[in-house]
């Protein structure tokens, strides 16, 4: 398995880990992604998150990648701007006043035959 980590600190409200991991399955040998964000808002002031969270026009259980493709753009970051997010299989969301609110999707990009249209499918659209 490969990993890679990095923090997104761009958005005032949250901190961002991103963690984001690769690995081959043994019996459909298929490559999958596994992304997982865990956004901190703990450095926040109360006034700040509730003004935060009052302004959102998505609703993060109703649509996650649209909420995280939102909080990124806002943030000035291109993370999610040209992702395809239909093939995206979202696994949980937890959202509590305690702790991080963790989002993890995974996409399968395809099997050993690359690029196929799995593997299309998942590659970032960039503008031409």
């Amino acid at each position: 398995m490969l990993l890679h980590t990095c923090t997104f600190n761009d958005k005032p409200i949250a901190q961002v880990q991103i963690n984001v991991s690769f690995s081959f399955g043994c019996h459909d040998q298929t490559l999958r992604m596994r992304t997982q964000m865990l956004f901190d808002f703990t450095k926040s002031t109360p006034s700040q998150l509730e003004n935060f969270w009052n302004t959102r026009d998505i609703c993060v259980r109703e649509n996650p990648g649209k909420w995280v493709k939102q909080f990124f753009c806002e943030g000035k970051n291109p993370f999610t701007s040209y992702m395809d997010w239909k093939p995206c299989q979202w696994l949980s969301w937890d959202v509590s006043d305690e702790g991080p609110l963790q989002i993890t999707l995974n996409r399968n990009l395809g099997k050993r035959e690359w690029p196929n249209k799995g593997w299309i499918r998942n590659c970032r659209r960039l503008p031409k």
